[in-house]
């Protein structure tokens, strides 16, 4: 799945307008597809996506298990075949317009194919599919949310629609980053940088006291004895 306009595979999920004002869930899939949520089936596509998702892993870590124990191929055909017919399809699947099969490679690597009004049309990964499935959800939110907006700003302010919903439209423009993993990452660096850099010092300087011939050069024990060493002499104790 992607976003890149000129993919045919693309699947667009967003917080669309109604004819009454409101807002719903629609999804868009290539060119010639194109349908809207009501609440429920939003909640049930989502369902089937992660149950889709783990069932082809599922799946997968039972191949990988059998063939562990020493199940020839056809013997773990026959075994995934029946776990297959056994318990049946996946029933959630509020439309046919988009659904995911669970599927396993000849190598043994989970993935599900992805239908379309009955048509296999490509493949996805577990991860793509949840992907999908919480998009979706975060897309259902987003219409309460973005209805109660509308709501408030008609009704408190006394916004004539047309510009209550400009409004509403604008809000994507203006929501935030998420920089905590960046700035995490960042400070974690930093912090390693500083404390590498004050080592390589602390340890110069106690090899020029104890002069070149420890070994830390050549023996990792050693260069992590001399490291404490070199912290304890600079004042450092443990907590």
């Amino acid at each position: 799945m992607t976003t890149d306009p000129n993919r045919p595979d693309m699947i667009w999920i967003r917080s669309d307008t109604m004819p009454d004002g409101s807002y719903a869930v629609s999804l868009d899939h290539g060119p010639d597809l194109a349908w809207t949520f009501t609440e429920g089936a939003a909640r049930r596509h989502a369902l089937a996506c992660f149950q889709a998702a783990h069932t082809a892993e599922h799946d997968a870590a039972v191949v990988a298990l059998l063939a562990h124990v020493g199940l020839d191929s056809e013997g773990v055909g026959l075994a995934l075949r029946e776990l297959r017919a056994s318990r049946g399809p996946i029933t959630t699947w509020p439309s046919t317009n988009l659904q995911w099969d669970p599927r396993v490679t000849p190598a043994g690597k989970p993935f599900l194919a992805t239908i379309s009004k009955g048509a296999e049309v490509g493949q996805a990964s577990p991860g793509t599919v949840r992907e999908h499935a919480a998009a979706v959800l975060a897309a259902l939110q987003a219409t309460r949310l973005d209805t109660n907006l509308l709501n408030v700003l008609q009704r408190t302010f006394a916004v004539d629609g047309g510009r209550a919903r400009a409004v509403v439209h604008d809000l994507q423009h203006h929501w935030p980053d998420d920089p905590w993993p960046d700035e995490i990452a960042e400070a974690t660096e930093a912090a390693v940088s500083a404390v590498a850099g004050a080592l390589d010092e602390a340890i110069a300087e106690f090899v020029d006291i104890r002069g070149s011939d420890c070994g830390y050069e050549a023996d990792p024990r050693a260069a992590a004895r001399l490291a404490v060493e070199a912290l304890l002499a600079a004042g450092w104790r443990p907590r």
